[in-house]
């Protein structure tokens, strides 16, 4: 009897270990800890209008080692997020309202935990390092209410995600997944400001997400 609990637990584990799975994912991202306006440092009642819930997608695959632990990579796209000025936050010189738009790409490395919850369930937890590149564009905020400035930043940083996913079938498996990737813009350039003027900002950038993916 014993004999054959082992041997069943045993099956019942390499079920879920050792193999290659691939994915894609969609959803709706969060710029709302960014907040950016020139070089000065502005809160959220500056803006008049902030749509910061762009459409996200992204591709995984990865492989499972065992049960309870998972390697994986994800090309993600956070898509853009328009932040729009009231007159008054950028001075005298500002013909009419300003806006800027961001957007943020992202190419992450990661570790995964899982905890199965019977057979079909499962949660996750991933911690990883990510490649990110984010730009900014900003329009009609100085004398020329057309000028823009664009500037871009790009670097490695943490990235964390907390998920959950049903098994369809011995292949297909659904999940959602709610991630978070930190950015710290060290290293900016920039044609039309100096570099003393800039600064460094650290943002927490997130995802709310569907994930599809298959088992190989």
């Amino acid at each position: 009897m014993l004999i054959v609990v082992c041997s069943s637990f045993s099956m019942a584990a390499g079920e879920e270990s050792g193999f290659f799975y691939a994915g894609l994912k969609a959803g709706k991202a969060d710029y709302g800890d960014l907040i950016f306006c020139g070089a000065c440092d502005q809160d959220r009642s500056e803006f008049s209008k902030i749509s910061d819930s762009p459409f996200a997608f992204g591709v995984f695959g990865g492989y499972q080692i065992n049960t309870y632990i998972a390697a994986e990579l994800t090309l993600i796209d956070l898509g853009s997020a328009e932040f729009h000025l009231r007159p008054s936050t950028v001075g005298p010189a500002n013909t009419g309202p300003g806006y800027f738009e961001t957007q943020s790409r992202s190419i992450d490395s990661s570790l995964k935990g899982i905890l199965p919850l019977g057979d079909r369930f499962e949660v996750f937890a991933k911690l990883g390092l990510h490649y990110f590149e984010l730009d900014a564009e900003l329009v009609g905020t100085n004398l020329e209410a057309e000028e823009e400035i664009s500037r871009s930043w790009n670097g490695t940083d943490l990235s964390y995600s907390l998920g959950a996913v049903f098994k369809m079938s011995p292949h297909w498996r659904i999940g959602m997944s709610y991630e978070t990737y930190m950015a710290e813009t060290e290293g900016l350039t920039n044609d039309t400001l100096e570099e003393d003027e800039l600064g460094d900002y650290d943002y927490d950038l997130g995802m709310i997400a569907l994930n599809l993916s298959y088992r190989f």
